[in-house]
């Protein structure tokens, strides 16, 4: 009796996280905004693209076959060179960094060092 109940359980268990598991294929749509940002006259996506494989090290990739190409901002949204609308959720953790005075407070030890190894390298 218990090993049926643990098994049934875990099977409605599993299909309980595998349906959380499943994302949607369409955007969610954006509220109106008042703003229609300037036509993109720079480099084709593509272009961008070789140009990052020639000059870039190999290191730096991209995790999906298709990169966005972000070439326009204003307030909360990003705007694709094809004028496609995103909203910025990344940009909120840089916000918070910068307006930490604490954290950019100039730090004397730094400083010094930083001036000891520059002396340094000219020297020789």
């Amino acid at each position: 009796m218990l090993a049926t109940f643990s098994k049934a359980r875990g099977r409605a268990l599993a299909t309980n996280v595998l349906s959380l598991l499943r994302f949607s294929t369409t955007a969610p749509e954006l509220p109106p905004f008042a703003y229609t940002p300037p036509a993109y006259t720079g480099p084709s996506k593509e272009s961008v693209r070789a140009l990052r494989h020639e000059f870039m090290n190999p290191a730096i990739f991209h995790f999906y076959k298709d990169p966005v190409m972000i070439t326009a901002g204003k307030q909360q949204y990003l705007y694709d060179e094809t004028g496609r609308r995103y909203l910025d959720a990344f940009a909120g953790i840089v916000t918070v960094r910068v307006s930490d005075r604490r954290a950019l407070a100039p730090r004397p030890s730094l400083t010094h060092a930083c001036h000891a190894v520059r002396a340094r390298s000219f020297a020789r």
